[in-house]
């Protein structure tokens, strides 16, 4: 059982842990991942649960359970979604553009 080992540590201890894993992997041997850090369960994950309080919430491939985490979090809280930064740029605008050209021009308006 690996508990949040990766949320700890220099990024010289997490890369050691995480050979260790893939040796694990290697080996055949079972391996649970308890973990917040989504991308790293996909990455190391054949199936993945997710519990929510306590309870089995979904069961799936990483990529499923992963979506629905993400998703169960934002009905939850939906403070995870927003994103305010300090608007220091900020994109007021854009166009669609010809192929790969930029300096090609916009698109025009479809004409019926």
């Amino acid at each position: 059982m690996i508990d949040e080992v990766l949320a700890v540590g220099d990024e010289a201890f997490q890369g050691r842990c995480l050979d260790r894993v893939r040796t694990f992997q290697k080996e055949g041997r079972t391996i649970v991942l308890v973990t917040h850090a989504l991308d790293m369960a996909r990455q190391l994950s054949d199936r993945a649960v997710m519990l929510d309080h306590g309870l089995v919430h979904a069961i799936g491939s990483p990529d499923e359970v992963v979506r629905e985490m993400r998703l169960t979090i934002l009905r939850h809280d939906l403070e995870f979604a927003r994103e305010g930064g300090t608007r220091e740029v900020e994109i007021l605008g854009g166009s669609l553009l010809r192929g790969h050209d930029p300096l090609a021009g916009a698109l025009a308006p479809a004409t019926a």
